[in-house]
């Protein structure tokens, strides 16, 4: 699978929010105003004064960028591919654009998705509690209810040799996710859990195919789980539900 480049949709938008808050005093000497366009009539930020002069004919307005901002990033929050979320920023960057005098479409297309459709860990032995995991893209969906093993940071000599049947807690570090999968896998173990290597959660990518579900869990939970380890005996049941294909 080939490595996830996070900065392009940042880089789409930082252009995108420079090219809105430019033009709260002026237009692009490259773009094609529309004399009909009007301002959007929701998530409008307000409009004031530029700033300083980017370029001969503008001025960039530092408020009008922030409140881009927080339209994006607060009001609308989170925006995975293919959810409400993105499909709603989308509309407020091209009602925003038209509202400035840009002719502008939304183009639709397929891609690639990959969903977590109800991942589950509990501990069910020596005491019960939940803990919160997401699989790591694009696990395959399983069942494994076995007791949990630690294997380091999963290279192979880190397996113990009970580990068949098992299923192996891993650390965050040092090899790829998919590297610790496929040692679990060849160690005989039916399912991974790697906890992060530094506080609160995570979410990875495989980038080679592994044949076990495998989940990624915060470093206080792994630590948890280690600890209760320490003491004995831990049954966990694991349920990963995912879904992937084409998405409109």
């Amino acid at each position: 699978m080939a490595a996830p480049r996070p900065w392009l949709p940042l880089l789409a938008t930082a252009v995108t929010l420079l090219v809105l808050a430019c033009n709260g005093n002026g237009t692009s000497p490259s773009a094609t105003p529309s004399p009909s366009a009007t301002p959007s009539p929701t998530l409008t930020p307000s409009q004031s004064p530029g700033r300083g002069n980017t370029s001969e004919g503008q001025q960039f307005d530092g408020e009008a960028a922030l409140a881009h901002i927080r339209a994006l990033a607060v009001e609308i929050g989170s925006r995975r591919s293919g959810s409400e979320a993105e499909a709603a920023a989308a509309k407020y960057i091209h009602e925003q654009l038209d509202g400035y005098g840009y002719d502008t479409t939304l183009q639709e297309f397929s891609f690639d998705a990959f969903f977590d459709i109800g991942t589950t860990l509990q501990v069910t032995s020596p005491d019960q509690q939940a803990i919160d995991a997401v699989p790591l893209e694009p696990s395959i969906s399983g069942l494994a209810e076995e007791h949990l093993v630690a294997a380091g940071l999963g290279r192979p000599q880190e397996f113990p040799t009970e580990t068949a049947g098992k299923i192996a807690l891993i650390e965050r570090g040092d090899i790829f996710f998919s590297d610790k999968g496929i040692n679990a896998a060849a160690a005989g173990a039916v399912a991974a859990i790697i906890f992060n290597d530094e506080p609160g959660p995570f979410a990875g990518t495989l980038r080679d195919d592994v044949t076990i579900p495998i989940v990624g869990i915060s470093r206080e939970d792994g630590r948890r789980l280690l600890t209760l380890l320490g003491s004995g005996p831990v049954f966990v049941r694991l349920d990963v539900l995912t879904d992937s294909g084409s998405q409109p």
